[in-house]
């Protein structure tokens, strides 16, 4: 993603539905729909001369926002995709209750007219980032599913006559599990071993204390902003930033809240293994539990430690590159 830096005098808002996009111009106040299909879209950029002072908004939707988006990236044309929960609170906040996808379409646009000058635009994606992305969240997925397995077979009465047959079945799928997790890790390591960019990264990665393959791997997936953003921005995707709640004279205790979840996640077993030892982040982590601070709220420290010191690894690499 890229900093905007033109001035945007037409707006459109989009709702992304998984047939259908529902579009309001704010040039002429227009409502209608077109298909979500590459050529139906590529033609309607194109014949509504969208030019640079044109920015399109719409709302994560699943995924179905990727088609619009990456016909936006070919053409060249400025977009953003914004939060749910953010178009969300912005609607509910003129006290709307009504939801129809004309209407969120609107919303959209007024919202990119108003905070256009906060909003990082959508950059043509990386194909290789977009394949290993996808291959992280299916085998995040097969873990999941692993994991429900083998509960499964410690659930109680699973000895008792008649229940063979499900043991079997969760043996056999565990094991069908198991080797989709190890397909999906090789073709992992082919497709970063294919691209100097993504080697690179990871080769930078893994020189912090905590991270290994598939940590960096996940690190990289979750987060394509790394190396180019600042360390609070980056501890805020993390959702590790921990977030000021005071009023009047009370200061409560500030927590930590939003970001990606599934970065999150990956940076926790890393901190598990930073914090131990004798490397400064298991000596800043005890440093922590001596002051008296709870161990999950020391962890979440060095968390957003590995997190903003991998950042600025990866910054500092790719501006030896360029050099």
């Amino acid at each position: 993603m890229t900093t905007p830096d033109r001035k945007f005098t037409r707006f459109i808002g989009i709702d992304v539905g998984k047939d259908c996009l529902a579009v309001h111009d704010s040039a002429n106040g227009q409502d209608f729909s077109i298909d979500n299909t590459i050529a139906s879209v590529t033609a309607w950029l194109t014949d509504n001369q969208c030019c640079a002072c044109t920015l399109i908004v719409c709302e994560a939707s699943g995924g179905y926002e990727l088609t619009l988006l990456d016909c936006t990236a070919r053409l060249k044309l400025a977009a953003h995709r914004a939060s749910a929960n953010k178009v969300k609170s912005y609607i509910a906040s003129f006290g709307t209750l009504a939801k129809t996808d004309p209407g969120d379409a609107r919303a959209l646009a007024r919202y990119g007219e108003e905070r256009h000058n906060l909003m990082t635009l959508w950059g043509e994606c990386d194909v290789d980032h977009r394949k290993l992305q996808a291959l992280v969240l299916r085998r995040d997925d097969l873990l999941t599913m692993r994991v429900a397995e083998k509960n499964r077979l410690q659930a109680p009465g699973l000895e008792q006559d008649g229940c063979g047959i499900v043991r079997q079945s969760c043996e056999a799928l565990i094991d069908l599990l198991n080797r989709q997790i190890t397909t999906i890790e090789i073709t992992m390591d082919q497709l970063i071993a294919a691209s100097q960019r993504l080697t690179r990264k990871l080769t930078v990665l893994k020189t912090i204390k905590g991270i290994g393959q598939i940590s960096a791997i996940s690190i990289i997936a979750h987060m394509p902003e790394i190396g180019t953003t600042t360390r609070r921005k980056a501890a805020s995707l993390a959702g590790l930033a921990p977030h000021p709640k005071d009023s009047g004279k009370t200061n409560k205790y500030r927590k930590t809240k939003g970001g990606r979840k599934a970065l999150k996640r990956a940076l926790f077993m890393p901190a598990m293994v930073a914090a131990q030892g004798n490397s400064p982040l298991s000596q800043h982590y005890n440093h922590l539990i001596k002051e008296g601070k709870k161990p999950i709220v020391a962890m979440t420290a060095i968390m957003r430690k590995i997190i903003t010191i991998a950042n600025a690894k990866v910054r500092d690499d790719i501006i030896q590159q360029q050099s």
